[in-house]
């Protein structure tokens, strides 16, 4: 990338790349600068925690220690969720419709590949390497006065997969995801368990990747009803970003 090299008057005398080494030096921190600071931090951060380590340091402690760190996850965690929803929907409705299909079909079967290669990963894992199976740990119903957790199995899994998928409430999928557990029912005479559905407090991306799809297409099929629709999340994914860079400087 060219320079412009000024007079004492602020006149461009020449455009030129630098050329000693100082120069390029200077040139190279300078557009790596946040990755440069992010390494310093993170080197920072590793010797403050062993050093700090040693001392045993108080709960009390630790939670101020991390709050800079937390506050700053946070407001990342803040931006993130509506700078990826307005962004679905303003490219899916400003995309020539007959690519939308093709494109919202990727997208969501990219992110169900994935998910079940990751749930498939998992049953395989917990069936091969089956963790609890060596504590001293003795299940009995009779002597349960109360109903406790069991193992899911394979379908309940990819149930809930097919249910984030589809959420039935367009805020609680910013906050919750659906997840089944199994209990032991209160009556010992049964040796079955039951399936009781639950929400997680994790935001169900999938279910959101979907949903602004869908009304990402819906606004650009409503053509000219549609322009205030997509006005509002173009602003919105703009004034999200301008925070963003905020929060990363």
């Amino acid at each position: 990338m060219s320079e412009a090299w000024l007079t004492e008057d602020g006149v461009s005398v020449a455009e030129k790349k630098p050329t000693t080494c100082g120069q390029k030096f200077l040139k190279a921190m300078k557009d790596n600068l946040f990755t440069i600071l992010t390494l310093i931090g993170v080197a920072i951060g590793f010797g403050i925690g062993f050093g700090v380590g040693t001392t045993h340091p108080s709960e009390v402690a630790i939670t101020w220690i991390k709050m800079i760190g937390t506050l700053y996850i946070r407001l990342l965690q803040l931006t993130i969720l509506p700078v990826i929803a307005a962004n679905i929907i303003v490219v899916m409705a400003r995309m020539d419709p007959k690519k939308n299909g093709k494109m919202g079909l990727a997208a969501i079967g990219f992110v169900i590949g994935f998910d079940i290669i990751s749930g498939a990963v998992g049953v395989i894992t917990a069936v091969i390497i089956r963790p609890g199976l060596s504590t001293n740990f003795v299940s009995n119903n009779t002597e349960k006065e109360g109903p406790n957790d069991a193992p899911v199995t394979t379908s309940d899994v990819f149930a809930d997969l097919f249910l984030n998928i589809f959420p039935d409430n367009i805020v609680s999928l910013t906050i919750y995801q659906t997840k089944t557990i199994r209990r032991w029912p209160y009556y010992p005479e049964k040796n079955v368990t039951e399936a009781v559905k639950t929400n997680l407090e994790s935001t169900d991306m999938i279910g959101l990747i979907f949903t602004t799809i869908a009304f990402g297409i819906a606004a650009g099929a409503s053509g000219e009803a549609g322009k205030v629709f997509i006005d509002f999340f173009e602003s919105l994914g703009n004034v999200v970003l301008i925070l963003m860079r905020w929060f990363l400087q």
